[in-house]
């Protein structure tokens, strides 16, 4: 209801649930489905700025004329103003340059939405743009990570053999190990020290050990942990989205968790917004039909402890039926009122 207010004020609004139109958005393309579709323009969207839907003629499985919608990725359209602001657009596949020689396509062809950029009427300014620098230094720690794994030294510490006084020239000769002799000094050492149960155990220095120091610094001292959390802050922040939503962090409360949800359908019901406009002014382009109306249902956060609150206050006083409750527990229709009959024998 509050879709179609927003959507046609001051206008009734007919439901045809038998259109076309619907069957057809169900499965725009041959290539893409309904939520291929959508996800294609939301994502275009939200990295690009800008959100292309291409209408065309098309044939279903029983070779019956429809319409067919695509959601063209940003880098196959390239708009035209020699006509006037967006007149028309061509639309090619760029790891196929040349290879297009389709004529442009008009304003009845062509819908699009964009995130505008307050500096020129003309381009976008996308989320993902608003948050280059964060989504950069996100990218070189994660490259960081791969360098660190592909090309660190593993060993964490450093053994030094013990110098033996007895030298050519009475000074200070370190030993050179074999192959053998340093396969013994590791297994001593991962015998005695390795292992959580040996966690802490002091280190003895002799005549064969000199000394041990720290080689490679740990994940905490490269700071990846602090860093990370501060630039994934900065990136969902741009998007609207907690942490909650992505199954990363858990809300502080069942009410926090609720408005949580309820922030981020209002973020999505703000994409949905968008796609039902341009959709609504191209359908009634490509079916004669001004006063047709296309839109996407609105999400909801759902509380299922406050809804059944609702429904049982409603239950009780009267405001809605028992068959209406009964499909909101999940129960079939009590159409033969046996229920309720077994219902008033139990009580008396």
């Amino acid at each position: 209801p509050e879709s179609i207010k927003s959507i046609s004020v001051g206008k009734d609004v007919e439901l045809e649930p038998e259109n076309e139109l619907l069957k057809w958005l169900e499965h725009p393309n041959n290539i893409q489905h309904k939520a291929q579709f959508v996800y294609t323009f939301v994502a275009n969207l939200c990295l690009t700025g800008w959100g292309y839907v291409a209408c065309g003629k098309g044939k279903d499985s029983f070779e019956k004329e429809k319409l067919d919608f695509f959601s063209l990725p940003t880098t196959w359209v390239k708009p035209k103003h020699d006509k006037g602001a967006f007149s028309e657009f061509i639309v090619q596949n760029p790891d196929k340059p040349g290879g297009n020689d389709a004529p442009p396509l008009d304003r009845s062809q062509v819908a699009f939405a964009q995130f505008p950029n307050p500096a020129n009427p003309l381009g976008a300014l996308s989320l993902t743009q608003a948050q280059a620098n964060a989504i950069k230094i996100d990218d070189n720690i994660q490259s960081s990570q791969v360098q660190f794994f592909d090309n660190a030294v593993f060993p964490n510490a450093i053994v030094t053999i013990g110098q033996n006084p007895l030298g050519n020239n009475m000074t200070g000769v370190r030993p050179r190990l074999t192959g053998p002799q340093r396969r013994m000094v590791y297994a001593a050492i991962k015998k005695v020290q390795s292992g959580v149960a040996n966690y802490g155990n002091p280190v003895i220095l002799d005549g064969l050990i000199e000394n041990i120091q720290k080689l490679s610094s740990d994940a905490n001292e490269i700071g990846w942990d602090k860093s990370e959390r501060a630039v994934r802050s900065r990136i969902l922040s741009s998007f609207g989205t907690h942490p909650f939503v992505l199954g990363e962090e858990a809300a502080g409360s069942y009410a926090q968790a609720y408005i949580v949800q309820d922030l981020f359908c209002s973020r999505v019901n703000f994409f949905l917004d968008m796609l039902s406009t341009i959709m609504t002014n191209l359908c009634r382009l490509q079916m004669n039909d001004p006063e047709l109306v296309v839109w996407w249902a609105e999400a909801e956060a759902r509380d299922p402890q406050l809804e059944f609150q609702k429904y049982n206050a409603g239950r009780q006083r009267g405001d809605i039926s028992r068959d209406e409750f009964r499909q909101f527990m999940g129960l079939p229709p009590d159409e033969s009122g046996l229920v309720a009959e077994i219902d008033r024998q139990s009580l008396t």
